[in-house]
């Protein structure tokens, strides 16, 4: 390298030169000359190489250049591929072939640049080849602006430039233009421009206006403009328009309203309203809806995100409308609903969770068509915290929990509940005693409080009272304000302790020995009271209030091994199979806590004919009461596991272990001290997988051991029979009538979709369901899952991830070709004789890609019963490149219904689309 510092050349270089010039470094590489092409014989200046002045220097080497010139306070660096030529009279340099320039925030790179230190303007252009296509365009960046340009014309001192045929990205978005002047405060004023969130340089659509005004990093404002699709105008557009450019934050703004007709409810606008961007934490959204027949409603949504701390999301949905009275639709619904997560970030020794789903039960039916929606009856909420004290072994949980049915009422709200607990302390863990050192207990108390609804079951089956008044008749109260004071009388208030000893030790080294003892005491505020009233020939029932308590043990010992069997095969392609037994038998005793001398039962005249009966005094209360019968039960199970050696294709691999069989099991267990019927029914359990994996197996199987015998069958099909205290292998039945049979076969018939990529961040998203009002699907938890996995692949900046995280309930993987679920299930029943109840159905789910950019999704199944289809739904997604098409449809069945919707993915023009729908409410 040769390097020319404060020398006699550097003298003679650059004498005459301006007055502020400090310094000028000159750094040649000796590279082999680059040939000139054919574009840059044809392009450079008159004068450039065929008539070098005297005053002029050009290098054909690589220079790199360092100039601190004139009012510039920072070092430009500038280089060239073919040469530079220094006109040290008027103080130019001008740049050929693959030219760079860098200054501070700035770089420019082009085929040709003139770099003038008098009047400190930069100047570049592309150079056209031998066929006049213009190579090498400048490329201007500016902190984070890109130009990409035609020619560029710019000020050092001022910042301003003059560029043509520019085409730079404004957040989503890209201006085109025809000529962009730039001010010094960075704001870019353009002529006949065009401005499209399409990425191709022939966009397929763009809006088309004379003027534009582009203040990045905050927003673009247009004049009077039209919408063109492939360059083709239509009269679509408006007298001005207004595009936010929040690169790294939301802004404030109008969300536009959909807007159609239904049936029932008449001409509507509806999701419309306004997003405000509170702060960096929060943002919320405000939406309303109005129906021609006189219904509305209204939305308040809002998402919070503190980084390291929490984030989540609350929804209220309220609706109103009227119509025609029908039993299907009253005059007048009042809906509302509310969602509400909330996710903290682990750190500490506390932490606080939520998850609310709660509403009126008409309103799924009434204002969404998301089928999962629709079909789950059950929603639950949950409110958690939680605290472990550090240093001690305890810990506190308080939870509210809310259940509900939204298809017969039933609501069941636990507040509070709280668990203190302690862990397990091994007091003698320095014993030489085994069974001393592996000695543990541990300590739990639950609180509760449950307000329901239903019937609390405090009345004893078979029983007649003689003040059924104070006890809610068999049905199901409203949950409003008016009832709320009665059901808080009748809530289901306890405490529990629970107090589990244990310890383990080994016998003949293979065998484990594990005894327990546990002890619980229930402590309630009241309990029940019956006295017989002879001139109502029934039972009165009081409540008693005042402190009781009921406390319980029970004994148990668990013994436990493993036993392993190798069979070697000396002949094909497996070298062993190999079987594992676990055998588990236990043996636990209870008191008959019914006895007299324990309290908790009261012997009680149940009718005329003086008949007694045993009744707790705790029935029906929230841990319940004390079990009634001694028990000496001892409990037996046995699980095999088999699997195959399989020898390797190649001696460089280790042999392959095939499972045969994931786990086979059977149990029951037998109770000495019961008056009849000790042996419970025997249980058998098969989970494998068939044909290397392709299918899954589970079955389960449920035998009753006692023999039935039937005593008639009446003309309408009536079953009389009797179950007897005799074993069915006694009587030639061998191991007794099968009352359950569960089996379920499903497949994968794409199995290598499994593990593509990008499936953590898609798993859970691909069950998110949405309807109009954006609802999520019952499936929560795993969408939850499904985005975060997305979120920690879009912070690596993966840009198919922030696209998922941006839209993520219209995400459709289009890079699994085709992947289908298909499963089968059957549930066996039979009590006895009597009729056997069969059920099966065939469900069948998945996704196939016509093209690279269609895709077809589906979601159905077959009832072999009653054999129809069971509820359907298909929907088809096209990629437009900058468009996306999608088409619901729900073919028949309660929910018939279809959806077009036509529209821009950027989220920047979201509300540039076209709807269709038409829905169960459209009738």
């Amino acid at each position: 390298m040769l390097r020319y510092k404060n020398g006699f050349f550097l003298i003679l270089l650059f004498f005459g030169s301006w007055v502020g010039a400090q310094e000028r470094v000159l750094e040649t590489e000796n590279l082999p000359p680059i040939p000139f092409r054919d574009s840059l014989a044809l392009s450079i200046p008159p004068n450039a190489l065929d008539t070098i002045p005297s005053d002029s220097l050009l290098i054909t080497r690589k220079i790199i250049v360092r100039d601190s010139i004139g009012d510039v306070k920072t070092t430009i660096i500038y280089n060239a591929e073919d040469s530079i030529r220094l006109d040290v009279i008027k103080n130019i340099a001008y740049l050929y072939g693959n030219a760079e320039i860098k200054y501070g925030s700035i770089e420019l790179n082009a085929d040709y640049i003139e770099l003038d230190w008098v009047n400190n303007i930069l100047y570049a252009t592309g150079v056209p080849d031998s066929t006049g296509k213009l190579l090498g365009k400048p490329i201007f960046k500016e902190g984070v602006e890109t130009y990409e340009t035609t020619t560029l014309r710019y000020n050092f001192t001022s910042g301003k430039a003059y560029i043509t045929g520019a085409v730079t990205q404004q957040g989503e978005g890209f201006l085109q233009a025809e000529s962009i002047k730039k001010s010094q405060s960075g704001e870019l004023f353009s002529y006949h421009g065009r401005y499209t969130t399409c990425n191709l340089e022939s966009p397929h659509f763009h809006i088309q206006s004379e003027m534009i005004k582009a203040i990045p990093g905050n927003k673009l404002v247009s004049g009077p403009f039209h919408l063109r699709f492939n360059d083709i105008p239509t009269p679509l557009g408006f007298a001005f328009g207004m595009f936010p450019d929040q690169q790294k934050k939301r802004s404030s703004g109008i969300i536009f309203p959909t807007y159609g007709e239904e049936r029932v409810r008449g001409f509507f606008i509806r999701d419309g309203g306004y997003y405000l961007a509170l702060n960096d934490v929060i943002h919320l959204s405000v939406m309303g809806e109005v129906y021609s027949k006189g219904g509305y409603g209204g939305t308040i949504q809002s998402t919070y995100n503190k980084r390291y701390s929490y984030q989540g999301s609350f929804r209220f949905n309220y609706s109103k409308f009227n119509s025609e009275a029908t039993e299907l639709n009253p005059a007048s619904i009042n809906d509302f609903w509310v969602d509400w997560s909330h996710r903290p970030t682990p750190k500490g020794n506390s932490s606080f969770a939520a998850s609310v789903r709660a509403g009126t039960s008409t309103y799924n039916n009434n204002n969404t068509l998301n089928f999962e929606r629709n079909v789950n009856s059950e929603f639950s909420s949950s409110v958690q915290y939680s605290k472990t004290f550090t240093g001690t072994p305890f810990n506190m949980a308080a939870n509210a929990r809310h259940s509900q049915n939204v298809r017969d009422g039933r609501v069941q709200v636990t507040l509070p509940e709280a668990a203190f607990n302690m862990n397990r302390v091994t007091p003698f863990a320095n014993s030489d005693i085994e069974i001393m050192r592996q000695l543990n207990f541990a300590w739990n108390f639950n609180l509760t409080n449950n307000i329901s609804n239903r019937p609390s079951g405090r009345v004893p089956s078979g029983i007649t009272l003689s003040n059924p008044s104070e006890i809610p008749a068999d049905s199901i109260m409203p949950f409003n304000f008016e009832t709320l004071p009665y059901l808080l009388r009748n809530a289901s208030i306890g405490g529990r302790h629970q107090i589990p000893v244990t310890t383990t030790f080994n016998v003949l080294k293979h065998i484990n020995v594990s005894p327990g003892f546990n002890y619980e005491e229930l402590w309630y505020i009241q309990e029940l009271r019956y006295s017989w009233q002879e001139d109502q020939n029934a039972v009165r029932l009081d409540t008693i209030p005042g402190f009781k308590r009921a406390g319980t043990y029970n004994a148990n010992i668990g013994i436990n091994t493993r036993i392993y069997g190798t069979y070697n095969l000396k002949k094909g392609n497996i070298q062993a199979i190999r079987h594992m037994i676990t055998p588990n038998i236990g043996f636990g005793y209870r008191p008959d806590y019914s006895d007299r001398r324990y309290g908790f039962f009261q012997e009680v005249q149940i009718n005329e004919a003086g008949d007694t009966r045993l009744l707790s005094k705790y029935e029906g209360f929230a841990y319940g009461a004390p079990s009634i019968g001694e028990s000496a039960s001892l409990n037996f199970s046995l699980e095999n596991n088999l699997e195959a050696k399989k020898v390797a294709k190649d001696t460089a691999s280790k042999a392959e272990k095939v499972k045969l069989i994931d786990n086979f099991g059977i149990s029951t267990s037998y109770n000495f001290l019961a008056d009849s019927f000790g042996l419970s029914n025997i249980r058998a359990a098969l989970r494998t997988n068939l044909f290397n994996n392709a299918v899954n197996v589970n079955l389960g199987v449920e035998i009753d051991p006692y023999l039935t015998r039937l005593d008639s069958i009446s003309d309408t099909g009536n079953v009389f029979q009797r179950r007897l205290d005799k074993f069915a292998w006694n009587n030639g039945q061998g191991l007794g009538k099968i009352r359950n049979v569960t089996l379920n076969l499903s497949t994968n018939l794409n199995p290598a979709a499994k593990g593509t990529q990008g499936g953590a961040a898609t798993a859970g998203l691909n069950r998110m369901g949405q309807g109009p009002d954006g609802m999520m699907g019952a499936d929560g938890m795993e969408a939850t899952q499904g985005l975060a996995g997305a979120q920690n692949l879009a912070d690596n900046g993966d840009l198919e991830a922030m696209m998922i995280m941006n839209s993520p309930f219209n995400y459709v993987d289009f890079t699994i070709p085709w992947n289908i679920d298909i499963s089968y299930n059957l549930n066996y029943r039979r009590d006895g004789f009597a009729e056997a109840d069969v059920t099966q159905a065939l469900t069948f789910n998945g996704d196939v890609s016509i093209t690279e950019k269609w895709k077809i999704n589906f979601n159905s199944g077959y009832d072999l019963a009653t054999k129809e289809l069971t509820h359907t739904t298909i929907s088809i997604n096209r990629n437009l490149h900058c468009w996306e098409l999608r088409v619901n449809w729900v073919p028949f069945g309660r929910f018939t219904s279809y959806s077009v919707d036509l529209q821009v993915k950027s989220s920047l023009l979201q509300d540039l689309k076209i709807n269709r729908r038409r829905n169960l409410n459209d009738r």
